[in-house]
């Protein structure tokens, strides 16, 4: 075997009266070609390490492609670049790998050594990717022959991981070494995870620590920065053996970013090299980016739709939803004889009632009440509205809840027409919510809804008138009455409507023929009264 060739060239050219005390370059001199070794990266000096060393070279020209799997080709290159022996014999060991292959001379070294084996069939599979367990025993066969230091022996429970279990056998040894000696380190979860590729970057971690540990201690005799007209070279001693290497780096340029603009969702990224030698630049488009979301506003859950956090993108404004709450279903207290599909305001599409109310109050405070039998065709328009109406304008109960609707964006043509008065005919939309099954939930008397705790502001009341007339001298006779639910609170007894101050509700405050806000009450005498609650979204 040839393994002491170096050495024995090493004591006829080299003297230890020439042994340089000079370290490895500095961090702030490391210019390399690569343009993809990230500035701070956990691996940046791991893998300048390798390079410098001559154990590693890159995939192209500029690129060292650090996530990039490690093949047992490239493995074997690594572990024989350490020294640079040359094999007693070639002899195409292995038909996958003939003389022409880049890694033919590292692999019949290796085979000849005994630190690695075929995959079988008189095959060596170049290309196939690394596992870690493979690594390690392929490390610790060559550490057999290479290492400065006997090694120690190993205790067979030495490894704590919560996968030793699926380890090979072949492979523990191995393993425990590599342990034992401080350069096999398991994963946050405590696993070694034997049977996972390895990437370019991982092995340069190791091969470093393994130098610390047991490998040669380099350092560098004489050196030669390469620049864009002149190769470059470094010349190594170790320190604790007769062993020398001397690594050359071809001419070429030696980029860095010079600067660098962000990707977005909407802009590709653009980094720019400039050579540190003469300026020469080079630049590269890189991929779109990702969307930069940010919390917006809660959706929250409605009876039919779940509910989420908006999260809006600040590049592009799209949307993304997250932290989803389901749809609410059925309230606890509504009618459970009634399972409506929408809400009153989710049938007609009318949303933003509260709000528009509460900004337009006094256009409808005031408004002289007018029977449905007065502008038939449209009483539900007639609000004070810039003079547009004469001084008699006004509308009845109906008509005040229908030109709400209306001016929140409302549908009033879903409102069924049975009888006369279309929007503003009570009965119509008594109608209506029969049809269309609209969710609501019913109370005996005002005072029982107010003690429901089930009110909102906003929600639409329908007085259902009885089925006769209780008391035929009374003068009364039964109708329907709408009107809003105005309380603060559940218990606070306020009603909005249009209505007159006839003698049932004059005790609620009721006063003259007008649009009011009263206690909750209606001018004719009623069997139940129907609450249609309004969606979240009002």
């Amino acid at each position: 075997m040839k393994r002491f060739t170096a050495v024995f060239f090493a004591i006829l050219f080299i003297s230890y009266s020439f042994v340089s005390t000079v370290t490895i370059v500095s961090a702030e001199d490391r210019y390399t070609p690569f343009v993809d070794i990230k500035e701070g990266s956990w691996y940046e000096n791991s893998l300048l390490y390798c390079y410098e060393h001559g154990y590693m070279k890159g995939t192209s020209a500029e690129r060292f492609s650090p996530n990039a799997k490690l093949t047992r080709a490239m493995t074997v290159q690594l572990l024989y670049s350490i020294n640079s022996i040359e094999p007693e014999s070639s002899s195409d060991t292995f038909s996958d790998v003939t003389e022409k292959h880049w890694a033919y001379t590292a692999v019949e070294w290796a085979y000849e050594n005994s630190i690695v084996n075929g995959t079988g069939n008189g095959k060596f599979s170049p290309s196939l990717d690394v596992t870690r367990q493979d690594f390690y025993v392929m490390l610790y066969n060559y550490s057999l022959i290479y290492s400065h230091y006997d090694d120690k022996s190993v205790d067979d429970n030495y490894m704590y991981f919560e996968d030793n279990e699926t380890i090979a056998d072949y492979a523990v040894n191995a393993m425990n070494w590599a342990a034992f000696n401080g350069f096999l380190s398991g994963y946050a979860d405590n696993t070694v995870r034997p049977t996972a590729t390895m990437t370019r970057a991982e092995i340069t971690s190791v091969m470093m620590r393994y130098d610390d540990t047991l490998g040669h201690k380099w350092t560098v005799k004489s050196s030669q920065p390469r620049s864009c007209t002149e190769d470059g070279f470094t010349l190594y001693i170790c320190m604790d053996c007769p062993s020398y290497k001397e690594v050359d780096f071809p001419k070429g340029h030696v980029r860095y970013i010079y600067t660098e603009s962000k990707p977005t969702c909407i802009t590709k990224g653009y980094i720019e090299y400039r050579c540190r030698y003469c300026d020469n630049i080079k630049g590269e488009t890189t991929k779109y980016g990702d969307h930069s979301f940010s919390y917006t506003s809660t959706v929250k859950a409605t009876r039919l739709k779940s509910g989420y956090d908006l999260y809006t993108c600040e590049y592009c404004n799209g949307t993304n939803h997250r932290n989803y709450t389901a749809a609410l279903g059925r309230t606890e207290g509504w009618d459970s004889n009634y399972d409506g599909k929408l809400t009153i305001d989710e049938y007609f599409g009318a949303y933003g009632i509260v709000d528009f109310l509460t900004e337009h109050k006094y256009d409808y405070v005031g408004t002289p009440y007018v029977g449905l039998s007065t502008y038939l065709n449209s009483p539900w328009m007639l609000i004070r509205d810039k003079g547009l109406y004469p001084n008699s304008a006004g509308m009845n109960c109906t008509g005040f809840v229908a030109s709400v609707i209306n001016r929140c964006g409302g549908n009033l043509d879903r409102v069924a027409r049975v009888s006369n008065g279309a929007y503003a005919n009570a009965y119509n939309w008594h109608v209506t919510v029969n049809r269309n099954n609209i969710y609501h939930y019913t109370f005996p008397t005002a005072a029982a809804a107010l003690k429901s705790g089930l009110l909102k502001k906003g929600d639409i009341f329908i007085f259902m008138p009885e089925a006769y007339d209780s008391n035929p001298n009374d003068g009364l006779d039964p109708d329907y009455h709408l009107g809003i639910f105005w309380g603060d609170s559940p218990s606070d007894d306020k009603y909005w409507h249009s209505t007159g101050a006839t003698r049932y509700n004059y005790a609620y405050g009721v006063r003259g023929l007008q649009n009011q806000i009263t206690r909750i009450s209606s001018g004719t005498p009623y069997s139940s009264i129907w609450v249609f609650p309004l969606s979240d979204e009002n």
